[in-house]
């Protein structure tokens, strides 16, 4: 009940969490549509791929690329991980609906092997491996295909570097990174996305990152964060928020100053 009362006082008192969900939907469609279009005239490539899964930015990423370039333009890849041998049902009736090209692959006894065998090197997790040849694979099809890698890398993930660097680096193209975690609720909406997001899972990254923090919400999480970005300090962002202490804020904060090497590796030398 004490959680409930805090977010009604966070949505009612805040102007950060106002400022926060006060977009124009539409028009932030509109700029990524434009971005995503005018950039493959830039390359010369034929459209994008993207990997899809049951997350919240995936989803939302496959409905703006096929919004932005036409469904002829845009292929997924649906990597099986665990015992899910085909595609969920939720995907598969968003594929229908985007009309879109879909491949599906089984990386699950290739991830495991590589684990197994990395295991007595390094300390790696197996989703780690997994993604790292998602991206491998992506980049396969990209340049036999003649396509751009479009990642479904949010701002709040971007931000905070949670995220796995080796998937981030080869992606061509992020278009997410202008909207926060909670925004994409608003930009599902405009697309006709509802139906589709209602069994959708968080990114494992970003479970992580909350449970770090110690922020379940993901709107109290983001207004931190738009506090942050727009060059709050913390005592700004404590007496805006109420709702957090000074010390998550810190910790927040600091996440996202020691992610600045994440987001803009590697580094060059003049």
């Amino acid at each position: 009940m004490e959680v409930v009362e805090e977010m009604r006082r966070l949505r009612r008192d805040s102007k950060l969490y106002n400022e926060l969900i006060n977009l124009n939907a539409n028009q932030i469609i509109s700029c990524i549509a434009r971005d995503t279009l005018n950039l493959l005239k830039e390359t010369g490539r034929k459209g994008y791929i993207m990997r899809l899964d049951n997350t919240l930015p995936s989803i939302v990423l496959a409905a703006l690329m096929v919004k932005s370039v036409g469904s002829d333009s845009v292929n997924l890849l649906y990597f099986i991980r665990g015992r899910r041998y085909k595609i969920p049902k939720d995907l598969s009736r968003l594929i229908d609906f985007l009309g879109v090209n879909y491949s599906v692959i089984d990386i699950e006894s290739i991830a495991g092997t590589v684990s197994t065998y990395l295991s007595g090197f390094i300390n790696i997790l197996k989703e780690d491996v997994e993604d790292v040849i998602s991206i491998l694979t992506l980049k396969a099809y990209s340049e036999n295909m003649n396509l751009l890698v479009a990642g479904e890398i949010e701002k709040s993930r971007w931000m905070t570097g949670a995220f796995n660097p080796l998937y981030v680096k080869g992606v061509d193209f992020l278009p997410l990174t202008k909207i926060y975690m909670s925004q994409l609720l608003y930009i599902a909406r405009e697309l006709h996305l509802s139906q589709f997001i209602r069994s959708a899972k968080e990114p494992r990254e970003w479970t992580n990152l909350k449970t770090e923090i110690g922020i379940e919400n993901n709107e109290l999480l983001d207004t931190i964060l738009y506090g942050i970005d727009r060059k709050k300090t913390d005592e700004e962002i404590y007496n805006d928020v109420k709702v957090a202490s000074l010390e998550v804020i810190s910790k927040l904060r600091k996440k996202v100053d020691d992610s600045f090497y994440t987001r803009n590796a590697p580094i060059v030398l003049e």
